[in-house]
């Protein structure tokens, strides 16, 4: 019985040395952080607010809610620069960084309403980023 038990653990030793990380292609590792992002600021309804209105609160939580989800700038970081020359993985990090910073800009706009300050510039600096970021987070996932 021990001799069958020993002769298991070295058929699977080589796999649990080698872990998950190792199965994992940069693309598949880009393609996760990419739909993670966007996914979360699908979620967020990007419409303009008006000021000490009941949505305010509810669209900041969202705002920061995805914000934070797509706070991945170390991981992304160590894609970028340990694949320079994987043109996937480099349209994929530009993707991600117009959602991040659209939906930064989303969440700078809502503070500011919530503060009685409705400037309109943030919103549509926010609104078109985000729609750039979604056509070429598209075309990314294609090439992922």
């Amino acid at each position: 019985m021990s001799r069958l038990v020993a002769i298991a653990i070295a058929a699977c030793l080589p796999a649990l040395l080698a872990g998950p990380a190792a199965a994992a292609t940069p693309n598949a590792h880009a393609r996760k952080l990419l739909t993670r992002c966007e996914n979360a600021v699908d979620t967020v309804p990007i419409v303009p607010l008006k000021a000490h209105s009941p949505q305010v609160p509810k669209a900041n939580r969202r705002a920061r809610a995805a914000f934070h989800r797509c706070s991945t700038t170390k991981a992304w970081n160590r894609l970028t620069v340990s694949y320079p020359k994987n043109k996937a993985v480099q349209d994929a990090f530009h993707a991600w960084l117009g959602l991040a910073t659209g939906i930064g800009d989303y969440l700078t706009y809502c503070h500011n309403v919530a503060f009685g300050v409705t400037g309109k510039n943030v919103f549509h600096q926010a609104h078109f980023e985000i729609k750039r970021a979604r056509r070429a987070a598209k075309q990314a996932r294609a090439e992922l």
